[in-house]
């Protein structure tokens, strides 16, 4: 056999093994993706890391990956950011800004630890002018004259039928407010536990 022919061969097989070298690669980029995709449609992940990741239903991660509330715990918006705040209609703080803004109508989507008979939604709020701010629980809906411009705070009932409150299940109020408003403090209070 020639040179010739010698190397030949062995560009052949080179160009065969560096092929079948390419297609092993693209079969394995494809058998993960799939699995990457069968991870997807057969997820196990928190209700919280769904919520913020993947339905985008909730504006801020929680670190803790949940979405309980304390009864008694003030969330200062000014450097906090509750996750249980919905993601329409919600704008972070700004760096030199009084709290978080909200306008129209936001979700608030949260669970508790055990149901009370009846909860109360204490809100703190900035607004630039005279209007209102709404609370709608279930079928019922509050109502909190905003009198004056500057900082405001009101106390929203929220009675447990309104709520259909079962532990652990995820509940939602709707806050609506006419005008754009900053939400300087928010936090939910128990009263009354039942025995």
């Amino acid at each position: 056999m020639t040179e010739k022919g010698l190397r030949g061969g062995h560009g052949t097989a080179f160009n065969f093994m560096a092929l079948l070298m390419a297609f092993a690669g693209i079969a394995g980029l494809a058998v993960y993706y799939f699995y990457v995709l069968s991870l997807y449609r057969d997820r196990d992940v928190s209700e919280a890391y769904d919520a913020y990741f993947i339905s985008h239903r909730i504006r801020f991660w929680n670190r803790y990956q949940t979405l309980y509330v304390i009864p008694g715990r003030i969330y200062r918006t000014v450097w906090e950011r509750p996750s249980f705040f919905g993601r329409d209609n919600v704008d972070p703080p700004d760096e030199d800004s009084g709290g978080l803004s909200i306008r129209e109508l936001v979700p608030l989507r949260f669970k508790l630890y055990s149901c009370s008979e009846n909860y109360s939604l204490r809100i703190r709020v900035y607004n630039q002018e005279p209007g209102e701010l709404d609370l709608l629980a279930g079928n019922k809906s509050y109502t909190a004259r905003l009198l004056k411009a500057g900082v405001n705070e009101t106390v929203f009932p929220v009675p447990l039928e309104e709520l259909s409150c079962v532990p652990g299940d995820t509940l939602e109020l709707f806050l609506k407010t006419s005008h754009p408003v900053k939400v300087l403090s928010v936090g939910f209070e128990s009263v009354g536990f039942e025995i």
